[in-house]
């Protein structure tokens, strides 16, 4: 299910578990779409990897099936999403460490990128450079998509488990997870 905090504090289901239209095995990450949309990764099977899919959420609270493994191979696990532009969803995925980009209107997939192990979490920061964090491998990566061809740089740090990511207010850090070591690295940009 998804939850539904007000500015006073008070928590409400969202969306139940059988308001989707198939049964959600791991619900990780949400993103806002500029219309009110939400959209949230189900990244499937955690241990085997696949049956993940993508839900989208109208405002109020109806859920269809965006795309899933079962209509692309290519979306095996999703997990970290973030919107390029109104019809372009990044996704980097869990299982295969590849970076995608869906048109949430034609529902097509195109990889830009691979080799980020556990693909977790998603950032951007003001001049458009893209931040990706690999949990399985500890690392956190940028990537500046304006520029064709461009290969992914990683950061020099380690971290045990670096899972979802966002940047900081000022945008000079970015903000990680290391879930295994329990703390929260600013690391800077």
């Amino acid at each position: 299910r998804i939850w539904k905090v007000d500015r006073q504090g008070k928590a409400t289901v969202f969306v139940k578990t059988e308001d989707f239209p198939q049964t959600p095995l791991f619900l990780n990450d949400l993103v806002l779409d500029g219309s009110g949309n939400l959209y949230a990764s189900d990244t499937g099977d955690i241990d085997k990897g696949g049956k993940g899919a993508i839900f989208k959420i109208t405002p109020a609270g109806k859920v269809s099936l965006l795309i899933s493994e079962a209509q692309n191979a290519s979306i095996k696990s999703p997990n970290g999403l973030l919107f390029e532009s109104p019809s372009s969803l990044l996704v980097i995925d869990f299982a295969s460490g590849e970076l995608l980009r869906l048109n949430v209107a034609k529902g097509t997939v195109a990889k830009v990128a691979d080799g980020f192990g556990g693909g977790d979490g998603l950032a951007r920061d003001a001049a458009g450079m893209l931040y990706m964090s690999d949990w399985k491998n500890g690392k956190v990566w940028k990537l500046d998509l304006k520029k064709r061809g461009t290969k992914a740089e990683p950061y020099v740090q380690a971290f045990k488990a670096s899972a979802d990511i966002t940047m900081s207010r000022d945008g000079k850090f970015i903000l990680v997870p290391d879930m295994k070591a329990g703390t929260l690295v600013w690391l800077p940009k």
